[in-house]
């Protein structure tokens, strides 16, 4: 438990990459902490932390980025898998189809993507426009091979 390199206030997510990578969501640290895996199992590897997020929620990880949702304001973060920001998608909290907290997220085997909002108690699905230009689209969390 800490704010130093490594460490935790708060894990809220977790999510696996290429290459042995953990990246584990600090909600209370408000960053994203990043480790590999080593030759012992019960062991990773500090290697890096991607900080300054607002409040993060949930991630996903595939196999070129990694996607959060964080509050204030809302909206979906897409990073590069070295942290450099390459996208934000805002996310409108009024209703009907407004968010106050996309909690949780999930994209499924044809590109849809679900947000459940706790605090207006539902989930959402989203279905891609045929023309959407893929770089800006959620993806499926990365699967190892």
């Amino acid at each position: 438990m800490g704010r130093g390199p490594g460490q935790f206030n708060g894990i809220h997510a977790i999510g696996i990459g290429a290459g042995g990578r953990i990246y584990a969501l600090d909600r209370s640290g408000n960053r994203i902490n990043v480790f590999k895996t080593t030759s012992d199992p019960a062991k990773v590897e500090f290697v890096e932390a991607w900080p300054n997020l607002r409040l993060p929620l949930d991630l996903i990880v595939n196999d070129d980025a990694v996607w959060i949702t964080d509050l204030m304001p809302l909206r979906f973060i897409k990073f590069d898998l070295t942290g450099k920001q390459l996208y934000t998608w805002l996310v409108p909290p009024d209703l009907p189809d407004g968010y106050l907290e996309v909690h949780t997220l999930s994209v499924d085997s044809n590109g849809n993507l679900y947000g459940g909002d706790n605090q207006y108690g539902r989930t959402q699905k989203f279905v891609p426009k045929p023309d959407a230009y893929p770089k800006l689209l959620i993806r499926q969390p990365w699967v190892g091979k």
